[in-house]
């Protein structure tokens, strides 16, 4: 594999003066705003929203994942190849694609963009040795780049205060210990040259942010339930749809709800692992009375906004201070119906969601409008519209203050009031 990349890395140096000459060849007119190289669903919403205020945008990935489809994401590193490619052998093909890919997605970029969305992975060449060449002709060129964080692209265990978080991705993600020097660089060459940083509440080891939303994910509006109708049922149907069940502490659901059966709750549970999406969505909204998302990580994300939009009541963490507090005072978490639960609380959150029917349906009706104020493409179109407005036209849209609850007219119009008292019910 090290050898392998050497090699890699040799063919792409060599080719430095080929790329430069071609980049300069094509400085032409730049449009569009592109989002990729990782294949984050997120990207996909986002850029649906933003079409719809007019600007030409696109997703341009390397591939996409099992749980998603190919329809999801508009070009991909094969389509930027010429169609005669196709009649190659299917191992030769991916093996041209995955090489020369990123070089032809980098050229579309120069010449088509005129701000790439990307993550602290980097751009089209990000696993290579011209990752910070690349930001820095973007740059050269005058194209905006925007950096989204999503987690794998940024998590330094030797930065994470909370100690448990740190465990549990020890657990899920062994390897990424041993490249916290390369995600480090990168993190710190960003903060220099990105025009734009995004962090949500991953925040440890990042030096700087430009804007404060509590999670920048949106979804599609399509996606939302306008009232979630809870069937008559003796049973309560509870669902977790984990991606790595070490990181989102499945064991610990798993024994609250083996506890709360033995003591005699009529529950239905659906454990949901590397299942499509559509799969999941489909749970959510036709049979789910409890979504149970994260147990350890101080956050909420996709599977939670899902939830919520589906009117399913969510549980995930929202404990840790640390963290939290800085998005109670300067953002919107006070707003979000999500019932903090952790490994200590989890039986006794599910207890009180199973009795009471009553909050379940509040808090699901609560999510609901949570997510169309937060996680829809209204809201997509507000942030990014905002950022976009900035890089674009100049324009000082104050975004370290755009979530601020005494300073956003966005915030205090039509605020979220909840029966949560830091995400706690107090009964």
């Amino acid at each position: 594999m090290k050898n392998r990349k050497f090699i890699i890395n040799l063919i792409y140096l060599a080719l430095t003066p080929f790329i430069f000459i071609v980049a300069l060849l094509l400085k032409k007119r730049r449009k569009k705003i592109i989002w990729g190289p990782i294949p984050m669903m997120n990207y996909k919403y986002h850029s649906k929203a933003i079409k719809k205020l007019n600007y030409y945008s696109e997703t341009l990935v390397s591939n996409y994942y099992k749980i998603h489809t190919k329809n999801d994401f508009d070009k991909y590193y094969l389509d930027l190849f010429p169609s005669i490619f196709n009649k190659l052998n299917t191992r030769i093909l991916n093996k041209i694609v995955i090489l020369f890919g990123p070089i032809l997605s980098f050229i579309y970029v120069i010449k088509n963009a005129s701000i790439l969305n990307i993550s602290f992975y980097g751009g089209y060449l990000g696993d290579t040795i011209l990752f910070k060449l690349e930001i820095l002709l973007y740059k050269f060129f005058k194209i905006k780049t925007v950096v989204n964080v999503y987690g794998g692209d940024a998590f330094m265990y030797s930065k994470i205060l909370d100690n448990s978080l740190k465990h549990a991705l020890m657990i899920s993600y062994p390897e990424m210990s041993i490249k916290e020097n390369k995600i480090q660089k990168k993190i710190n060459f960003l903060n220099r040259n990105a025009d734009i940083i995004i962090t949500a509440m991953l925040i440890d080891g990042i030096g700087k942010w430009s804007c404060l939303p509590v999670n920048m994910l949106c979804i599609d509006d399509k996606i939302i339930n306008h009232h979630k109708k809870f069937k008559k049922k003796e049973s309560v149907t509870i669902l977790h749809a984990p991606n790595h069940t070490g990181f989102k502490g499945t064991e610990f659901i798993i024994k609250a709800i083996e506890d709360l059966i033995d003591e005699g709750y009529n529950i239905n549970f659906y454990l949901i692992e590397k299942r499509p999406n559509r799969e999941v969505l489909e749970k959510l909204r036709n049979e789910a009375d409890i979504l149970v998302e994260q147990l350890i990580y101080s956050g909420y994300s996709l599977n939670a906004i899902e939830g919520m939009a589906s009117g399913v009541p969510v549980l995930s963490n929202l404990e840790n201070e640390t963290y939290t507090k800085l998005f109670r005072r300067y953002s919107f978490l006070d707003e979000c119906p999500v019932l903090s639960t952790s490994p200590e609380t989890i039986k006794t959150n599910l207890k009180l969601l199973i009795e009471n029917k009553k909050l379940r349906v509040e808090l699901g009706e609560l999510g609901i409008k949570y997510v169309k104020k937060y996680h829809s493409e209204k809201s997509a179109q507000y942030l990014y519209g905002k950022i976009f407005n900035q890089l674009l036209n100049g324009v000082d849209e104050d975004l370290i203050n755009m979530y601020h609850p005494l300073k956003s007219e966005y915030v205090k119009q039509n605020f979220i009031k909840t029966p949560l008292v830091n995400n706690q019910y107090l009964g």
